[in-house]
C-alpha cells in the first residue's frame, strides 16, 4: 500500500519497478528491497498527469493493497537501493546522450532562422552558435568513458532551455506560441510543422529535461559530493535504524 508520483509509461505497463521498506531495523538506505509489481490488479490504480504539451507521460500510481509474489525480489533482499542507483544513474546517462527523448534538432533551428530572415541579428548568430557548441560538447562528453552521467544530463537540460529560448523567439516572435489547440493529443515526430505546432511542442517540451532522472539541484548535489569531494550535507538520522526516525504524527 503506498502511492508514487512520476511515474513514466505506468498506462502502458504490465509490471513496475517497486522499491519497498522489508527491514525497519537498519538505517534508511539499507533494509530497502526491489520487487517486480504486477500492474494488473485491482490494488493499482494508474492516474495519467496532463502536461502543458497535451500529451501524459507521467502517472501518479496509487497501491492498495496490492500483492507481489514472495519469489518476485530482484536481487539481494535489502540491496534495492543500490540497484535503484544504478538504474538512476542509466537513466541520467541516456538522458544526457539524448535517448528516449527527441534530440535537439539544432540543424532545423538554423533552417528555421534562415526562413525567419534572422541569420544576419548578432544576437540571432550567437544564440545559435552557442547551441551548436553546446550540442557538440554533449557529443563528446558522451564519448568519454566513465563520466559521470550528471555531467552530459546536467548539459542536456542546459541546451533544451537555450533551444526553447531560440525557438520561440523565431518560431513566434510575437510572444504566442499557439492559437487552438494545434499540439493535438499525440506526441508530434518532428518540431517543423508548417503552422508552428510542432514547434510548440518542442518549446513546451524542454522544461521536462530539467526534471527527468532527478532535477538539476539534484544533479549538482551529487556532482559536489561524488565528483568534487565537498562535504555531503548534514544529516542527523544518518546511521540510525529506520524504525527510530520520527515520523510525521
Amino acid at each position: 500500500t503506498g502511492q508514487k508520483v512520476w511515474t513514466t509509461g505506468a498506462t502502458y505497463a504490465d509490471f513496475g519497478i517497486l522499491l519497498a521498506r522489508t527491514d525497519w531495523d537498519v538505517p534508511k538506505h539499507a533494509g530497502i528491497s526491489m520487487l517486480v509489481l504486477p500492474m494488473r490488479q485491482p490494488g493499482v490504480e494508474v492516474r495519467p498527469l496532463n502536461q502543458m504539451t497535451g500529451v501524459a507521460h507521467f502517472n501518479e500510481v496509487f497501491m492498495d493493497g496490492a500483492r507481489i509474489p514472495a519469489d518476485w525480489v530482484v536481487g539481494e533482499e535489502g540491496d534495492g537501493w543500490r540497484m535503484a542507483v544504478a538504474l538512476l544513474a542509466h537513466e541520467r546517462s541516456s538522458i544526457g546522450s539524448g535517448g528516449g527523448r527527441q534530440p535537439i534538432p539544432t540543424d532545423r533551428i538554423i533552417d528555421l532562422a534562415r526562413s525567419a530572415g534572422r541569420t544576419a541579428d548578432p544576437l540571432v548568430r550567437q544564440d545559435l552558435a552557442r547551441l551548436v557548441t553546446g550540442t557538440r560538447i554533449i557529443q563528446w562528453l558522451n564519448l568519454r568513458q566513465g563520466i559521470h552521467p550528471s555531467i552530459p544530463k546536467l548539459w542536456r537540460s542546459a541546451q533544451g532551455r537555450l533551444a526553447s529560448q531560440v525557438t520561440s523567439g523565431l518560431a513566434f516572435p510575437g510572444g504566442a506560441a499557439w492559437l487552438g489547440d494545434p499540439m493535438g493529443t499525440t506526441e508530434p515526430g518532428d518540431f517543423t510543422s508548417a503552422d508552428g505546432s510542432h514547434w510548440s511542442y518542442g518549446i513546451c517540451d524542454s522544461r521536462a529535461h530539467s526534471l527527468g532522472g532527478g532535477t538539476d539541484e539534484v544533479q549538482k548535489n551529487t556532482l559536489g559530493e561524488r565528483v568534487l569531494g565537498l562535504p555531503r550535507e548534514p544529516a542527523p538520522d544518518r546511521g540510525l535504524p529506520f524504525s527510530q526516525i520520527p515520523k510525521n504524527a
